[in-house]
């Protein structure tokens, strides 16, 4: 204990407090403006987007706790189901042409979609070639 400088006093002394920020104040006024005209999704877009800009990299953490110092918080978008519109098909039977098309007819209803989420359970018609290139 004879080598700690300060002694126990100082061991015991709570310090709080985190580096310092890497972007500079600048910088950080440009990113709020950036966030503010586009949305991200997630942490990681940002992060692309400074490293791009300024080439200083953040772990996903550190991204976090500065969006939070600028005022950001996390929402989880909200979906309300009473206004989605469902899609209708009226085939004899469903196989992978059939199933092709209903997802063509999706696709051509929200063309403003960047992704659809489609859940494809065990059924041979998610599994033909058509259908499984297209989910891709």
């Amino acid at each position: 204990m004879a080598n700690i400088k300060g002694g126990i006093e100082q061991l015991l002394r709570f310090q709080a407090g985190g580096s310092q920020a890497r972007l500079l104040a600048g910088e950080q006024q440009q990113l709020k403006a950036h966030l503010d005209d586009n949305l991200c999704l997630s942490t990681h877009i940002v992060i692309a987007y400074v490293k791009e800009q300024w080439n200083i990299h953040y772990s996903e953490r550190g991204m976090n706790h500065l969006l939070h110092r600028l005022g950001y918080v996390y929402k989880k978008p909200q979906m309300n189901i009473s206004t989605l519109e469902p899609v209708i098909r009226y085939d004899d039977t469903i196989n992978a042409h059939s199933t092709f098309a209903l997802f063509k007819q999706i696709e051509a209803k929200h063309l403003d979609a960047t992704s659809i989420p489609a859940i494809a359970d065990n059924a041979r018609y998610y599994r033909a070639k058509i259908v499984s290139e297209y989910l891709q």
